[in-house]
């Protein structure tokens, strides 16, 4: 588990599958999702290009 701040509605984070969670309003928030950029890790967004919530995460790996 952790967490991250968003920067204008977006933070990219390592790693694989993810559920986020609002821990800090901040700016103008939006709907939270999370996408999966292969090799990279994910990216999670706000559907507000004004939110700068702190988020926290959770990864789940399968085995």
């Amino acid at each position: 588990m952790g967490q991250s701040v968003l920067a204008a509605g977006t933070v990219t984070v390592a790693n694989t599958r993810v559920a986020t969670f609002r821990q800090a309003l901040g700016g103008t928030a939006g709907h939270l999702s999370a996408t999966k950029n292969n090799g990279v890790g994910f990216t999670i967004a706000s559907s507000s290009n004004g939110d700068t919530s702190t988020v926290a995460r959770v990864l789940f790996e399968a085995n």
